[in-house]
């Protein structure tokens, strides 16, 4: 049996941190290089069927759900791309995408209450935004954002698309904590919905990688409309 495409493709361009539901839709694997796993925590549990056919995804309630990880990717000089599927359920408050567990500083991405605003912060000082850059609510979303620390410019994508390059101020701290999906802090500005999956790449990948990322994501995959051996007999699902 395969993976679903995006994992598939993720792992083909070599994802440093890669973190995708196991088989048994009850724990969390990690399919990247870096060491360390994840665990859900404070209730968040994982559902199925999900946004991708075949495996599960974390239902997060929007009050303290998150995914703690054992690795840190916010390496000060570093070059990183964070990207995963994700549908937000409601707009009413603070939602994270990711951040880090420490209680001073940590980098978070988010989307802003009340709005479809996302915004980058290295350290938890420096802003960088994306005004309305989010499709809404109760959508499906393929995301993904690079950051080079050292020139400190970011860009975001939204399925696949350019949102704009911008430059920040800021870059990551000294001790930022390690990664979180679904929270920064202790379990500050938590996510509201789904997630899953969730990968590092440590370099900027180019538009093009993106693209094939997204691409990699059908839109039966993203509706959840067809069984994993459908998808499969259909080739696209392709084995790692």
């Amino acid at each position: 049996m395969g993976l679903p495409a995006f994992v598939s493709k993720a792992q083909s361009l070599e994802a440093t941190y890669l973190l995708a539901p196991a088989t048994a839709a009850s724990a969390l694997t990690n399919l990247g290089t870096a060491g360390g796993s994840a665990e859900l925590k404070n209730g968040a549990s994982l559902v199925e069927p999900g946004l991708i056919d075949g495996g599960a995804l974390a239902e997060l309630d929007g009050t303290n759900d998150l995914v703690l990880t054992a690795y840190s990717p916010f390496v000060i000089g570093s070059s990183r791309t964070f990207c995963g599927l994700a549908k937000r359920d409601a707009s009413a408050s603070f939602d994270t995408l990711f951040g880090g567990k420490a209680e001073s500083l940590a980098p978070l991405l988010r989307i802003g209450s009340g709005n479809q605003t996302l915004e980058w912060w290295p350290n938890d000082t420096n802003l960088t935004s994306w005004t309305s850059a989010w499709p809404g609510n109760a959508v499906t979303v393929f995301w993904a954002m690079t950051w080079n620390d050292s020139t400190k410019q970011a860009e975001l994508y939204i399925n696949g698309v350019s949102v704009g390059a911008k430059a920040n101020t800021g870059s990551f701290p000294a001790s930022p904590g390690v990664l979180q999906v679904g929270a920064r802090k202790a379990s500050t500005d938590p996510w509201d919905g789904k997630q899953f999956p969730f990968a590092v790449f440590g370099k900027v990948l180019t538009a093009g990688q993106i693209t094939e990322l997204n691409v990699s994501i059908t839109a039966e995959e993203k509706a959840g409309g067809l069984p994993l051996a459908a998808l499969s007999s259909r080739n696209r699902i392709v084995n790692p």
